[in-house]
Order: C-alpha cells, then sequence, then structure tokens
C-alpha cells in the first residue's frame, strides 16, 4: 500500500491483458512456446536442474534455456522428484 502512495498506480496501455500479450509477443519472438490448457504431471530434472516437463498425456517438453512455472511451494514437491527435505 505504502509503495501506491508513493508511486501511484500504473496500468498497462489497453488494459492488464495487454502485459500479458506482450510478454507472449516477446517469448515467442525470441523462440519460446507458450503452452495453455496443458497439465504438467512432473517437472524432468538432470544434475539438480529443472530441464523441462512431462505432461499428464505422456508428452516431454525439454527446454533449451529454463523451465517456468507459476507453483505455490507447498505443492513443489509433487512435481519435482529428489528435492532436498530441508528446502521443501
Amino acid at each position: 500500500v505504502g509503495i501506491m502512495h508513493t508511486y501511484g498506480v500504473s496500468q498497462p496501455v489497453g488494459g492488464s491483458g495487454k502485459l500479458s500479450e506482450a510478454l507472449v509477443r516477446c517469448i515467442e519472438h525470441h523462440g519460446g512456446e507458450i503452452r495453455c490448457n496443458s497439465e504438467v504431471r512432473k517437472v524432468i530434472t538432470e544434475g539438480g536442474r529443472a530441464t523441462g516437463v512431462e505432461l499428464a498425456d505422456g508428452e516431454r517438453i525439454l527446454a533449451r534455456d529454463a523451465v517456468i512455472g507459476a507453483l505455490h511451494p507447498h505443492v513443489i514437491k509433487r512435481f519435482v522428484d529428489g528435492l532436498d527435505p530441508g528446502m521443501v
């Protein structure tokens, strides 16, 4: 709340959905791919790093640079095998 009073509140020109659209265009411009309505079963790891995902239908998508996800920390252990118990 203090940030809003100090710096004000802004919104992307055209509405908040324009930010998502701009991010999609940027990712696709740089060779990335956006998948919607694709249920992830598991995050594939190798050498302690996320290297891809396995979808519910068995399709495996390997990442060239990064795996980005929006997971609540309390559910990450359902998707990533071999996590350090101290981290979980």
